[in-house]
């Protein structure tokens, strides 16, 4: 699992602050129109929504001279301020606030561990940015704060302190599974998919399902709670779990995958072949999904002593990723056969 973050705050309807590497800016407007100034220079996007069409232009501000004489005509506005508390607000705003402006963990560590009524919102906060780096050696303080602002039972949202000055959210582009992928904030789900990683990391395969099993979940965290069940060899769960599954994106395509690995495994391998066939359906579908769902068919295909459609199921990822984790062993295992059978179309 990746995580990737861009830090925004939301200061009213359709204007946000952006905080980047190379400095602050502010964009404004509404889905289909909108317009970013930035420290590079000014970016504006149109597009037709929900249709994917759009069109993007992005202008620099170019030398300081330049910068100087066009500021004459068109001066970016400067971008709203976030809000503060107030001469006579409580002394845990304050210190909330200036938290927030510090950005630190230890800064934002400090609050949660000090006050509850922050402790879902503070925790997860500081348990993502403890993920910002990437660097596993912060996974064990981030699992503090996540083990901290989850077992408040809490929404990050729900705090009224939160939601009356921490009006923002952690944007993450979250990676579940190779080819599964969701966009999450500051929320409860995200604080559960974290630790379901941090937990699979270490090698606590029944605390990460502990976790997760029995919460009420969408596709993407039963494709985490499937890929615990495989390891564990849980086969049974899996079937029963994604039994009526069908292939509607990405993250249903890849839980197809697993229940027929799962049927595979218990020997059912007409049954095993079509949950394949189902995450084959769509073509669109994200690539490591498609090749997972290859290699997986081609060892089912296997097991039943078909290798000449194993091999065209090996070939085909072979076409697309010739690096594809398994696969040279795969071909290896099957050097010198040749195929019996036509392939199945999908």
């Amino acid at each position: 699992m990746a995580f990737r973050f861009q830090r925004s705050i939301k200061l009213m309807p359709g204007v946000r602050l952006n905080f980047s590497k190379t400095g602050i800016g502010a964009s404004f407007g509404v889905p289909g129109l909108r317009v970013g100034y930035g420290p590079r220079g000014r970016t504006r996007s149109v597009g037709i929504p929900g249709t994917g069409m759009s069109w993007r232009e992005t202008k620099s501000y170019g030398s300081s001279k330049s910068r100087r004489a066009s500021s004459r005509s068109a001066t970016p506005p400067p971008p709203p301020q976030p809000r503060k508390p107030g001469w006579f607000a409580p002394k845990i705003e304050k210190e909330f606030c200036k938290a927030l402006e510090e950005m630190t963990v230890a800064s934002i560590g400090q609050m949660a561990s000090k006050h509850s009524e922050v402790r879902a919102s503070m925790g997860a906060l500081a348990g993502m940015m403890c993920l910002q780096s990437g660097d596993t050696d912060d996974f064990a303080e981030a699992r503090k704060w996540l083990e901290l602002a989850w077992s408040t039972g809490r929404e990050p949202n729900s705090e009224p302190i939160a939601r009356k000055y921490m009006n923002f959210g952690v944007e993450m582009t979250v990676t579940v599974a190779a080819g599964v992928q969701t966009q999450a904030g500051l929320t409860r789900e995200a604080i559960a998919l974290a630790l379901v990683e941090i937990y699979q990391q270490a090698g606590e395969l029944e605390l990460a399902i502990d976790l997760i099993d029995g919460e009420q979940i969408n596709s993407v965290a039963a494709v985490s709670l499937a890929e615990l069940f495989i390891l564990q060899e849980r086969f049974d769960e899996v079937i029963e779990m994604t039994d009526g599954i069908t292939n509607e994106d990405d993250a249903t395509a890849l839980l197809c995958v697993f229940r027929g690995i799962s049927l595979r495994e218990k020997e059912m391998f007409v049954a095993a072949r079509e949950a394949f066939k189902e995450a084959l359906r769509i073509r669109s579908r994200n690539v490591e999904v498609r090749n997972r769902a290859w290699i997986e068919r081609s060892a089912c295909y296997l097991a039943e002593g078909k290798r000449g459609m194993a091999r065209n199921d090996l070939e085909r990822i072979m076409a697309v990723d010739s690096d594809y984790p398994g696969l040279k062993e795969a071909l290896e295992n099957l050097q010198g056969e040749t195929p019996e059978e036509s392939p199945e179309t999908d």
